[in-house]
């Protein structure tokens, strides 16, 4: 039989059989033998049957070895040795908090060790944040100034490192860079629609300097970039005191 070796990560996550539960799988071992395959990754490491590859060398017998490589060896280590050991309570609640302090989605979790996502939830909830919660810095206020401070910013600087500087998350930066982008494409498109509307208006805007377009951009500043009535009814009132 090749030479194997137990994978270190599952060899700290799951718990040891007992000396009755060894001592009992090598009595069926010596009776029935070894029917199911020992399981290893391409390093030699055992991804499931470290204990019958144990008794196998001790009783000196052959035991059929496969080589397979899972989309994840740890998650399907687990899975397997848990569908033939039966762990207590306390143990189970050990490995799902051991699986959650490796960054394991609770569903991910859930799945692997065969119990429901609340089970899961439950454990260690003082410990890690919800997953379905929003993130802090979204209910955290972000004042006006400290805006305009982040647009300035994120001109020059990575949105990451902005969202570092401010404490907030890169999405709640990204939402704020949207948001402006946003207004100044809709400020540009109302621009353009009140210059072509200028005759109407008696406004003329042909001049980057002339006083019609001077107004509007006044009237849009005026209006804060929020409320298209107001800044029409504004400009209205600025062609007729201007005349």
């Amino acid at each position: 039989m090749i030479e194997l070796k137990q994978h270190p990560t599952l060899k700290d996550l799951i718990p040891p059989l007992s000396k009755e539960e060894y001592q009992a799988l090598k009595q069926d071992i010596q009776e029935h033998g070894i029917q199911v395959p020992i399981i290893h990754d391409a390093a030699g490491q055992i991804i499931d049957g470290w204990n019958r590859y144990l008794i196998a060398k001790e009783l000196e017998i052959e035991a059929k070895t496969v080589e397979w490589e899972f989309p994840d060896n740890v998650e399907r280590g687990i899975s397997l040795n848990l569908r033939r050991r039966h762990l207590s309570k306390d143990q189970r609640d050990k490995l799902i908090l051991a699986l959650r302090e490796k960054g394991w989605t609770i569903q991910k979790v859930a799945e692997t060790v065969g119990v429901s996502v609340g089970t899961v939830s439950q454990k260690g909830s003082s410990n890690f944040k919800n997953e379905n919660a929003r993130p802090t810095d979204q209910r955290r206020k972000i004042t006006p100034k400290e805006e305009e401070e982040i647009k300035e910013e994120t001109k020059t600087e990575p949105q990451k490192e902005v969202a570092k500087k401010h404490k907030v998350s890169k999405q709640r930066v990204s939402q704020i860079v949207k948001k402006e982008k946003k207004k100044k494409l809709e400020g540009k498109a109302l621009i353009k629609e009140l210059e072509q509307s200028s005759k109407k208006m008696r406004l003329k805007t042909s001049r980057a300097d002339s006083p019609g377009l001077k107004i509007l951009k006044v009237a849009w500043k005026k209006a804060n970039n929020t409320d298209r009535e107001m800044f029409l009814n504004w400009v209205s009132i600025q062609r007729k005191e201007k005349k």
